[in-house]
């Protein structure tokens, strides 16, 4: 995929103009920056640090990319089989997939959530088209509990004209990353990564991503971001969640 050619004068047109829009990397590579020194605490001891700005990428946030790869995974047959979509996520991921979905070909998004979700959570998630269940389950479940909003989405996934991605064990969720993460950071940086950094919500992005740079330079080493007990920080899983 990163290998196509890409628009380079950023014009779509055409009936599917805005479907190519959305594939990530339809302008090419997002951009890393180097931090100056003031933001940089580490200056002093050489140590020079870049940020992977995925905040570029066409649906403004780094979920879109496993949400355009699992959408992808599916055969023509399987889309037309489904008229429904089903995740457990607040975030994200089902934003992503409430818009990508709809140029794949499948006309619903059934966003299972909790209910402490904010309401412009809420809002901007039915702004998309998402259709907002409640789940009252346990709001951080393992991916193998019996109960909780991860089991809900599977036992809704397998209705006949459902489906369930399941991004917490989904292959494509890693696979994205290893994609446009760490494959367009490796052709960016290369030899200069030695140190690859990411927050863990799903560990899509850390182990995807890691697993490509850890391939290309076996000495790259991988740091997991977690946040602190009761923080109000969204996405990360907290400290106590990493086993």
């Amino acid at each position: 995929m990163l290998n196509r050619k890409y628009n380079q004068r950023k014009i779509f047109k055409g009936e599917n103009a805005i479907a190519d829009y959305l594939v990530p990397d339809s302008m090419g590579p997002t951009p890393v920056v180097e931090l100056p020194a003031h933001l940089n605490p580490f200056t002093k001891d050489k140590v020079r640090i870049f940020i992977k700005l995925s905040q570029f990428l066409p649906l403004g946030n780094i979920k879109s990319l496993p949400a355009y790869m699992m959408l992808k995974s599916l055969s023509k047959k399987d889309i037309s089989e489904i008229n429904n979509l089903v995740e457990y996520s607040s975030g994200n991921t089902v934003l992503s997939l409430a818009i990508l979905s709809k140029h794949f070909g499948i006309p619903n998004l059934h966003a299972i959530i909790t209910p402490d979700v904010p309401e412009h959570k809420k809002r901007l998630l039915r702004l998309v088209g998402a259709n907002l269940l409640i789940s009252h389950g346990n709001p951080s479940p393992g991916v193998f509990d019996k109960e909780g909003g991860i089991h809900e989405a599977k036992l809704l996934g397998g209705k006949k004209g459902w489906h369930n991605f399941n991004q917490y064990v989904n292959e494509n969720n890693p696979k994205s990353s290893s994609l446009y993460i760490g494959k367009e950071l490796w052709s960016q940086l290369g030899s200069e990564i030695s140190i690859f950094l990411a927050s863990m919500g799903t560990a899509g992005t850390i182990t995807g991503a890691g697993k490509f740079l850890k391939n290309k330079n076996s000495k790259i080493h991988l740091v997991g971001a977690a946040i602190k007990e009761n923080s109000s920080i969204p996405g990360p899983r907290g400290e106590v969640m990493i086993h």
